[in-house]
């Protein structure tokens, strides 16, 4: 009989939709959404546009921003902001 890992529920993650028609998963051992259940690409928006990208350049300046483009909405949604 195959012993399962305690750690590592067999399901964990399931996708969702959000409010604005984009998509999110749930986290079944944490209980919790990766993205904001009102829209997903509406948080990515405003969290790295709007209040990185944007405000950045109106700074003149650059910070890290690794996490937000290591995620799959964000950079390619950087890159369609920037046109």
């Amino acid at each position: 009989m195959k012993q399962q890992n305690e750690f590592v529920p067999e399901k964990t993650c399931e996708v969702r939709l959000t409010a604005d028609g984009s998509h999110t998963l749930y986290s079944d051992r944490v209980q919790e959404h990766y993205h904001s259940t009102f829209g997903a690409l509406q948080e990515s928006r405003h969290i790295f546009i709007q209040a990185g990208l944007i405000e950045a350049h109106r700074r003149k300046t650059a910070g890290l921003q690794a996490a937000g483009t290591a995620r799959s909405t964000n950079l390619p949604l950087k890159l369609f902001e920037l046109g």
